[in-house]
């Protein structure tokens, strides 16, 4: 019983009230992961094949434009298997945000990613706050107005 409660457990994904998971080096592989305490975090699940993510990406680079000397921090892990399309589409982008190739799916493991593309905004004291599945035109509005309302907070 006590190894079925386990498994059931790990298949659960992030959600608000959630502490946001500490990424090191050994889990991310990569060599600087962002620092997620302090900002305000947007952590978005992308990959190339995803339509929602096409759409999400550009309205991302505005946020971080917009937002950042106000203390959010845009991070985009695309989970393409063959990073090489994800590379291109950066290119063609030239965000401003940081951007993570991670085709092995470690980081998606940790947060229980269930969907693509899939957000999570992390407050300042590493607290999951909003969790969203998909993306659509309609949603800029309310995740725009949560961020907002997160930046204008004292720490």
């Amino acid at each position: 019983i006590f190894s079925l409660l386990l498994s059931v457990n790990s298949s659960f994904a992030l959600e608000p009230g959630d502490l946001a998971p500490e990424l090191s080096q050994d889990i991310s592989g990569i060599q600087e992961f962002p620092v997620l305490g302090n900002k305000i975090t947007y952590v978005d699940f992308w990959a190339s094949w995803c339509a929602p993510c096409r759409i999400s990406l550009p309205w991302l680079k505005d946020m971080q434009k917009k937002y950042e000397d106000q203390g959010l921090q845009v991070i985009a892990i695309n989970l393409d298997k063959q990073p090489e399309e994800a590379e291109r589409i950066l290119e063609e982008l030239e965000p401003h945000f940081t951007s993570i190739l991670n085709p092995g799916g470690s980081i998606a493991k940790i947060f229980g990613l269930r969907t693509m593309p899939s957000s999570y905004i992390i407050d300042r004291s590493g607290k999951v706050v909003f969790a969203h599945r998909g993306f659509r035109e309609s949603d800029k509005e309310t995740i725009e107005n949560i961020l907002e309302d997160l930046l204008s907070k004292e720490l």
